[in-house]
């Protein structure tokens, strides 16, 4: 993925307000999410969301923050949050999850399956998973 003078500066205003450790920055539907490392969670939040604040107010656009996980279970049901989901398994390249009722169901999936086709394209940078399944 390359990324364009914006992204490059998101990443850099990351770093300087949170200095957490950031994995990955990505633009979905006019929110900037950035992926931190394991642990570092808190730290790129800050104190009652201060820096989750501070980062909205100077990119004046929605942000996300998301705790990267080696666990691919762990790391969609963080990035699909605040659906709620239940991951059945997975195989061959291929995960399975189960929304917990309609509403989380519709937020996981987005208008035509846009929210799955990302999580999908980000699943792939770190995982041997190319399709994520809904039931």
């Amino acid at each position: 993925m390359k990324y364009d003078t914006d992204m490059l500066g998101f990443m850099s205003l990351f770093d300087r307000v949170t200095r957490a450790k950031l994995k990955d920055c990505r633009i979905h539907n006019d929110t900037v999410i950035f992926i931190v490392d394991e642990g570092q969670i808190g730290k790129a939040i800050g104190k009652q969301k201060s820096n989750l604040l501070k980062l909205e107010k100077s990119i004046n656009r929605k942000i996300k923050i998301v705790e990267f996980s080696s666990k691919p279970e762990r790391f969609i049901k963080n990035l699909a949050y605040p659906a709620r989901i239940k991951v059945l398994g997975g195989g061959e390249g291929s995960l399975s999850v189960k929304p917990e009722n309609s509403n989380s169901k519709a937020l996981f999936m987005g208008p035509r399956r846009k929210n799955v086709v990302f999580y999908e394209s980000i699943m792939k940078k770190y995982f041997d998973i190319n399709e994520i399944k809904v039931e």
